[in-house]
């Protein structure tokens, strides 16, 4: 199951050539969250078992995030390193 996660997690990232666009869907999402925001209408989510799903989706999918940071931490730190040492 961890490999499982971890796999979608790591895959689930888009490209650059997938993002190129994506940036007129991000305008549109703001916009329709900050005019909800001041019309002041409150979002909330009636199904507790839909709320647990989302809950537990969030935390599943931010162990790929971390571990990712850290392997990107390590191989900076790694080629840092060696970079010194050939000085």
């Amino acid at each position: 199951m961890a490999y499982f996660i971890f796999e979608i997690g790591n895959t689930m990232f888009s490209s650059h050539e997938d993002m190129k666009g994506s940036w007129k869907v991000f305008l549109i999402f703001a916009v329709a969250v900050i005019a909800v925001y001041l019309l002041g209408i409150k979002i909330t989510i009636q199904n507790e078992a839909l709320f647990e799903a989302i809950k537990k989706a969030n935390i599943y999918l931010l162990w790929p995030i971390v571990i990712d940071g850290a392997l990107l931490g390590f191989f900076k730190v790694l080629s840092t390193s060696l970079q010194k040492a050939e000085h």
